[in-house]
């Protein structure tokens, strides 16, 4: 009995311990808590935040969006370091509306206007790579990816 207990023990570390188990551990916790504050999301977010003359802090964004325990990125980083990254359009939503922000989400980039701020997730045709990015800070959000850009979600952001 005490060997099964202690085989699952063990599966289950490994389980949890995340991208150093199959990719090896070469930094320490902090590290790879700076992969998702320096991921995509984090800075749109900041980016946004900035567009409404806030001050904010990618740390605080990205420890606010973790808090809600998405069990995508753990698993995601088995396989990846770069699952850490991982912001799904839900965390976002659920960010801007506890910060007393609110989230509309249009369908076309050509509704947004000047005066809009939005949150664009954007993806590589042919490919899983996807991106957060800020309208109006970030100007190339079509052409991203070249040819191979696809808007996949737009989200403007309106103070409440």
């Amino acid at each position: 009995m005490n060997k099964i207990v202690f085989i699952f023990l063990i599966n289950i570390i490994c389980f949890l311990s995340g991208c150093g188990i199959l990719h090896g551990v070469t930094h320490k916790h902090v590290a790879y808590n700076l992969k998702h504050e320096n991921s995509c999301a984090p800075r749109a977010i900041q980016k946004a935040l900035w567009e409404f003359g806030g001050d904010s802090d990618r740390v605080e964004i990205s420890h606010e969006i973790k808090k809600s325990s998405n069990i995508v990125r753990p698993i995601a980083s088995i396989f990846s370091p770069r699952g850490r990254n991982i912001t799904m359009p839900s965390e976002v939503r659920a960010y801007f509306e506890s910060n007393g922000f609110y989230i509309k989400k249009i369908k076309n980039f050509q509704d947004l206007t000047k005066d809009d701020v939005a949150l664009v997730l954007i993806k590589e045709k042919n490919s899983i790579m996807y991106h957060w990015m800020c309208y109006p800070a970030d100007y190339n959000i079509p052409r991203y990816f070249g040819d191979k850009t696809i808007i996949k979600d737009i989200y403007i952001i309106k103070k409440r």
